[in-house]
């Protein structure tokens, strides 16, 4: 068993229901991770990559491509919380989702340019980056 790391496309041509398609198959994965460590990495790609330990956003209302949910800051949580179904898990995961979409291009060589500036400030990141062997990227 190996970690994978998620990282979903955000661009502005996943709104929608290839966004949530992106949530539900970044949730299984994220499930599906042997450890806590794993459970609790996700990324993002559009313009620019970001990774996120745990969740600190979700949306309120109700999100559609004309009028976006307002987004309101919690306190941090892990993504997969073991003592909730996977379907509660899930709706966490989706309204954060939500919360950090950003649109922009599909620019997937964003990825390792961004994971290298991160290298650059900290270079601890590598060794969390090694922990990864497979690396599980949904895009359209």
């Amino acid at each position: 068993p190996y970690n994978s790391l998620v990282i979903i496309d955000d661009s502005g041509s996943m709104s929608g229901a290839p966004f949530r398609f992106a949530t539900f198959i970044a949730a299984v994965c994220l499930a599906k991770n042997p450890d806590d460590n794993g459970r609790n990495l996700l990324g993002f790609f559009n313009n620019t990559s970001r990774l996120y330990g745990h969740m600190d956003a979700t949306t309120s209302g109700t999100y559609n491509s004309l009028i976006r949910s307002k987004v309101t800051k919690i306190s941090p949580r892990p993504f997969i919380n073991p003592n909730l179904s996977f379907c509660e898990n899930y709706w966490n995961i989706s309204e954060f989702c939500n919360a950090v979409f950003q649109s922009g291009g599909t620019h997937i060589n964003s990825i390792p340019r961004g994971f290298k500036g991160m290298a650059l400030r900290d270079p601890t990141v590598l060794d969390d980056l090694r922990n990864y062997p497979i690396w599980t990227i949904i895009s359209d």
